[in-house]
């Protein structure tokens, strides 16, 4: 049971766990660096692009398409 349990981690460790050609990836890309603003402007940031299983779901640039 633990070497099958070992085997499925690895394989899922193989698709996830960072950002690289052929990975899935969920990620939110924002219009600003939320770490070199003050606190108090971190509610203006807007979304630029968001990835949910390495697939596009909204991009601005392709007016949210």
């Amino acid at each position: 049971m633990i070497n099958l349990l070992h085997y499925c981690f690895l394989e899922f460790v193989s698709v996830i766990g960072s950002l690289e050609a052929g990975k899935r990836a969920d990620i939110v890309v924002l219009d600003r660096n939320l770490f070199e603003i003050p606190a108090e402007e971190i509610r203006d940031a807007k979304v630029s692009l968001t990835m949910m299983d390495g697939k596009v779901l909204y991009d601005e640039k392709n007016n949210g398409k």
